[in-house]
């Protein structure tokens, strides 16, 4: 106890005054007290494991480039991993040299430090190799805006490469002018460490104002006049319409979804490409021009990453009960499968969820009867 602590208590309770040592007596009790609590708590501190409950493994097959510079030590590192030691405060750095000229099966040896002094060590197997293979951007799609709008050129794009190491993206949109009513190409170069180099390109299109519903119908006249003769049945007109728009559009990924008119009218008429959005919009203008009663239908959510439209047709001529006919415009076709999506029962839909599962999931509850005379043949699926 300091010696000052001690003067006080004399000074102000002379010695031989019972009161005053007792007093006194009690305040050094309460000071000790206070100093084994604070021992405990700094004890218990000292006690804790910043490693707890963070598995110390690397399971993804790593390659590095030998051509390139070395990695930081976190690129080791799985994603959730990483994040996991940030938020901790836990460094990652080099135990040993990289050996990164040396091709073949290697190991990294990384030390893992604790804010409070721990380390563990972590070794990870890669394949050294000399890399020629340039990164990939992936998420690159058709983007829209109106004019005076402005466009998220990087929104879903994501660069991946076959090696460790940063990956450099580059977005040149200097040619898009949002004032001004056109088609602009936007231009994403990625490099990686190795210093291969991928370039891309991904159109804009600035529209001066939305597409009206008179627009698009001006647009769609002249097409159904093609596609609709005297005396056709209604099943008929729903074969041409799903034939036109097979024949006037090409898959891609994904494709502006923030208006079915804008989205028709594009697809069709300016870019002839689109996502299963666009030609379920191309559809739907197609049928409500001919007059064809049509649902509309969304994958339910929580099934699988992405969604898909397609719609309900009723197929009944006047005077007649209702026949309606599930009805994807959209491609279904791969390595496996070529069948129509035009005019299917509902076992025909259950049984291309059995190849694609989830692809036709949806909420039937307000949906009216489905027939089930099978008008469309689909061999693949049994039927």
């Amino acid at each position: 106890m300091p010696s000052s602590f001690c003067l006080f208590f004399v000074e102000i309770f002379p010695v031989g005054d019972r009161k005053g040592y007792t007093y006194m007596k009690h305040y050094i009790h309460l000071f000790f007290i206070i100093l084994l609590l604070l021992y405990l708590v700094s004890c218990g501190e000292e006690t804790v494991d910043p490693f707890e409950d963070i598995t110390l493994t690397v399971q993804q097959e790593l390659t590095l480039a030998t051509n390139a510079p070395p990695p930081a030590a976190g690129a080791f590192l799985p994603d959730a991993l990483r994040e996991m030691l940030k938020e901790r405060e836990i460094t990652v750095s080099y135990a040993e040299p990289l050996s990164v000229t040396a091709l073949g099966q290697q190991t990294a040896y990384l030390c893992l430090r604790a804010p409070n002094g721990d380390t563990r060590m972590l070794s990870v197997p890669y394949q050294g190799i000399y890399d020629t293979i340039p990164p990939t951007v992936t998420g690159l799609r058709d983007r829209s805006a109106l004019c005076g709008e402005g466009v998220m050129l990087r929104d879903g794009i994501q660069v991946i490469d076959n090696c460790l190491g940063e990956v450099t993206l580059t977005v040149d949109g200097s040619s898009v002018d949002n004032t001004r009513q056109g088609v602009y190409e936007v231009i994403y170069t990625a490099v990686d460490a190795a210093g291969n180099t991928a370039t891309f390109t991904s159109p804009v299109y600035i529209y001066e104002v939305a597409v009206t519903e008179a627009q698009l119908m001006e647009k769609i006249d002249p097409l159904l006049d093609r596609i609709i003769t005297e005396g056709m049945s209604k099943e008929e007109i729903c074969r041409g319409i799903y034939a036109t728009v097979q024949a006037s559009l090409y898959y891609v990924a994904d494709a502006d979804k923030s208006d079915w008119m804008r989205a028709a009218y594009t697809s069709l008429f300016v870019t002839g490409s689109g996502d299963c959005f666009s030609y379920f919009a191309a559809a739907k203008a197609l049928l409500h021009r001919a007059g064809i009663e049509y649902i509309e239908i969304q994958r339910s959510e929580g099934y699988t990453q992405d969604t898909h439209y397609w719609l309900l047709v009723n197929i009944a001529e006047p005077g007649q009960a209702a026949r309606w006919y599930y009805f994807d415009p959209t491609e279904l076709r791969n390595d496996d499968y070529n069948h129509s999506g035009c005019l299917l029962t509902a076992e025909q839909v259950g049984a291309y969820n059995r190849v694609r599962p989830h692809f036709y999931q949806h909420d039937t509850s307000s949906l009216p009867p489905i027939c089930e005379q099978v008008i469309t043949p689909t061999p693949e699926l049994g039927y």
